[in-house]
């Protein structure tokens, strides 16, 4: 699946026979500061189809934001989902379902 114009996904995660992953605006160097806008999609992990949509709440996008300002799914456990900056350490946000 490609991203949209102007975005793009991070590293996604498989659990329990759904995928989920981050989806963002493409960052650069430029956005260090700025507030990002990100969405969790949630598909079926058999066919891809879109199954949940969660509007993230915004974040600082971190120094360096062109290769390590990707926010990933950074683990899954027990109906939790814990996003992160790439190689940014602990995670920022849990949802859950």
């Amino acid at each position: 699946m490609r991203a949209p114009a102007g975005q793009e996904y991070g590293l996604p995660e498989i659990a329990d026979g759904r995928a989920y992953v981050v989806r963002q605006p493409f960052l650069t160097d430029a956005d260090t500061g700025r507030r990002v806008h990100a969405d969790l999609l949630v598909l079926d992990a058999d066919t891809g189809r879109p199954l949940h949509t969660l509007r993230l709440p915004s974040m600082t996008a971190p120094d360096e934001s062109g290769y390590f300002g990707r926010l990933d799914v950074l683990d899954t456990a027990d109906g939790t989902v814990s996003i992160g900056w790439r190689d940014g350490g602990e995670p920022l946000l849990i949802a859950t379902d």
